[in-house]
């Protein structure tokens, strides 16, 4: 039995959006405006492996659906001159080497499956959002370094052949 994750991108005028959905947990991520939706369909692919790395499930095989045909195609022709197709298939191996089998798939996207129909709303949802900058309370910061510093330690003590962890075993800053 294998794990179904629906990932979607949408663009609303300039705003641009993506979602992935695992299970009943939903991850939206607004991208820059004017960003292509072949970009949001491969930068919701590399979220997608994020939250499999990140997460730890007991399950071992998972499918990503995606109705971006091209960027499927950038990933199966190894077009690591895109960073974004590079991170996925970093991210790809390392998932691999930790014992994970993933299977990226395409459909249509006017099938109708309820994964991708979640996405799709989630995707466009996210694009409408209104982003206010705001400026980071001076005292925020710390909690924001520590939380970034206990993540990375995860993922350094997630990765089975990190060969470094011998010579660094625990990530500080210098």
């Amino acid at each position: 039995m294998h794990v179904e994750i629906y990932s979607d991108s949408s663009k609303t005028g300039e705003a641009v959006a993506c979602a992935v959905i695992c299970g009943n947990q939903t991850k939206s991520m607004i991208l820059p405006d004017k960003s292509s939706v072949y970009t949001a369909e491969l930068f919701v692919a590399r979220m997608a492996l994020e939250l499999l790395s990140i997460r730890r499930l007991k399950q071992k095989s998972f499918v990503i659906y995606s109705d971006s045909f091209s960027s499927l195609q950038a990933v199966q022709s190894f077009d690591i001159i895109n960073i974004t197709v590079f991170n996925i298939l970093k991210l790809y191996t390392q998932l691999t080497n930790m014992g994970k089998h993933v299977s990226l798939c395409w459909f249509s996207s006017n099938v109708g499956i309820k994964g991708n129909k979640i996405a799709d709303k989630s995707g466009k949802d996210a694009s409408c959002f209104v982003v206010n900058q705001s400026k980071i309370p001076p005292e925020s910061f710390m909690h924001i370094s520590k939380q970034c510093m206990e993540e990375w330690q995860d993922a350094w003590d997630s990765t089975p052949t990190n060969k470094l962890s011998s010579v660094k075993n625990v990530i500080k800053p210098s």
